[in-house]
């Protein structure tokens, strides 16, 4: 088995979190990621978790996908209202173990 990443099914635990969708190529994350760090700082939330991406499309080559970035956070009940609620699904979690350029490996 291939050690650069993980692929497991579980049940996304429920969070609430901050999103921002995209469409754009698979390694364009990098230069998106400040974006839901300021969002959070502007609104009063404080993240309490790992920014994580989740994906609509398997990346085929340097084509853009849709994806959606999500920021769990805390903070004020009126901020936090206007955030999504995600989670209580079955999903496939993949973890890839250093640079980004890995994901089309482990689809």
């Amino acid at each position: 088995m291939d050690t650069r990443f993980s692929i497991e099914e579980r049940v996304s635990p429920e969070i609430t979190v901050l999103t921002a969708k995209t469409k754009d190529s698979l390694f364009s994350m990098g230069r998106c990621i400040k974006g839901p760090y300021g969002q959070a700082k502007v609104r009063g939330l404080a993240p309490f978790g790992a920014l994580f991406c989740l994906y609509f499309e398997k990346p085929e080559g340097k084509a853009d996908l849709e994806s959606e970035m999500c920021l769990p956070a805390e903070g004020p009940s009126e901020e936090l209202d206007k955030l999504a609620d995600i989670g209580g699904d079955n999903c496939l979690y993949m973890r890839v173990k250093g640079s980004c350029r890995q994901f089309p490996a482990a689809y």
